[in-house]
């Protein structure tokens, strides 16, 4: 979904939140939108991730992704 639908998904979320007389602050409809949404697309990337393991795949130590990381900002603290 490009950022364009997004937007106008979300509004037409909370719009019908509000409608329906839905006390919620924008964060609040933000949150619950988001996790409808993505709900599909999280649970692939956690399977995703598990069809990995399963195959064998362990990664790499977040300490050695860390530095990496931090290297490439230019941030060797």
């Amino acid at each position: 979904m490009d950022t364009a639908s997004q937007i106008t998904d979300f509004a037409n979320f909370a719009m019908s939140q509000l409608q329906a007389q839905r006390k919620a602050s924008i964060d609040d409809l933000y949150l619950e939108w988001r996790t409808e949404v993505f709900r599909d697309v999280d649970a692939a990337a956690v399977m995703a991730s598990v069809r990995d393991v399963e195959a064998g795949e362990r990664g790499r130590p977040v300490a050695e992704f860390l530095r990496e990381f931090d290297a490439a900002r230019g941030d060797a603290s």
